[in-house]
């Protein structure tokens, strides 16, 4: 087997551990999958639970959307300045590219993150106030489970 470039060559034993890694990565994301569906299969409380939980949603997105703002001028500097660094043309475009790659990957994971939080949080009050600590403790391990996949597979794609 044997991918390449002009730039890059990935080939032999380099190359089986590339494959390896995307395994990895796709198992992670099928767990992650079936865990944030069992969360979300899991009772969500009563009407003034849910309607908390709406607002607490609201204030996250709300959060992320500011973080995001703020964040993109720091992004577009960074890419500048990658850009700016020696090296031919096609080595410029790539690692000021794959720079915002990484940057959208973290952007994904981070708001999946919260999105999911924020949704985890109202089953374990729910759990919680139907005395049931371990329900509360599975579904709060599983969200932390979740996220952690997710950002372990940004981390191998950059």
């Amino acid at each position: 087997m044997r991918a390449s470039s002009s730039l890059v060559q990935v080939t032999g034993t380099n190359l089986t551990y590339v494959y390896i890694v995307l395994a990895i990565s796709l198992a992670a994301l099928g767990i992650a999958a079936a865990l944030r569906a069992q969360i979300l299969a899991k009772a969500d409380g009563t009407e003034k639970m849910k309607e908390i939980a709406q607002a607490v949603q609201e204030g996250a997105a709300a959060y992320l959307t500011r973080q995001f703002k703020t964040l993109s001028f720091f992004v577009a500097i960074v890419f500048v300045l990658l850009f700016a660094l020696p090296g031919t043309t096609e080595i410029k475009v790539g690692r000021s590219i794959f720079f915002l790659v990484g940057a959208g990957f973290s952007a994904l994971v981070g708001y999946q993150g919260m999105w999911l939080a924020v949704r985890a949080n109202v089953r374990v009050a729910e759990a919680a106030r139907q005395k049931s600590s371990e329900g509360a403790v599975q579904i709060a391990f599983r969200t932390g489970r979740v996220y952690r996949d997710w950002e372990t597979d940004r981390k191998s794609v950059v």
